[in-house]
């Protein structure tokens, strides 16, 4: 039940930030979708990391880590970070008997957009939430976690620099 009420959050988080991205006029040349919405996603899963930490210490120097400052990235860069953040929670997923993360492509071939990221990053927050219920089953509630914080003028360079900083997180949790 619990998953469901997930895949419900992400899907209405998605439309409303289709519908606000739409309102505020938010057409650049990346789409609909902006690395601001991504941005946001990649906040959020930041933020989860830590509740995998096993210890008071681990925890603490995740929640102190800081993103670094990339420039010159496209989004391209960014889903390449992605991937290999991928790769590893699909492995520490398999340890609890749960399938890879999913992948989206773009049907039509096009260019890798902000959208394409977006819909790779949810895969990626979804399939991180729902390790952490086998994990921690109903210790909280996980709906904080699925927050819309838009921060306006976000670049794919921003959003790689969070990107980068799950990954290392998550290369410490996965040796612990």
């Amino acid at each position: 039940m619990k998953i469901f009420q997930s895949r419900i959050a992400i899907a209405l988080l998605f439309t409303s930030i289709l519908v606000s991205a739409g309102k505020a006029g938010a057409y650049d040349r990346y789409g609909n979708i902006t690395p601001s919405n991504v941005y946001s996603l990649w906040s959020n899963i930041n933020n989860t990391l830590s509740l995998f930490a096993p210890n008071t210490s681990l925890s603490e120097a995740l929640s102190m880590m800081e993103s670094l400052e990339f420039t010159g990235k496209a989004p391209a860069d960014v889903l390449g970070q992605i991937n290999g953040f991928r790769d590893k929670l699909s492995l520490w997923r398999a340890n609890y008997n749960l399938l890879g993360v999913q992948t989206y492509k773009d049907v039509d071939g096009n260019e890798i957009t902000p959208s394409v990221v977006f819909v790779n990053s949810g895969h990626v927050l979804d399939s991180l939430m729902e390790l952490l219920w086998h994990i921690k089953p109903l210790e909280e509630s996980y709906r904080e976690y699925y927050k819309q914080n838009i921060i306006d003028g976000m670049e794919p360079s921003d959003v790689f620099g969070l990107v980068e900083l799950a990954n290392r997180k998550i290369s410490l949790l996965i040796a612990e």
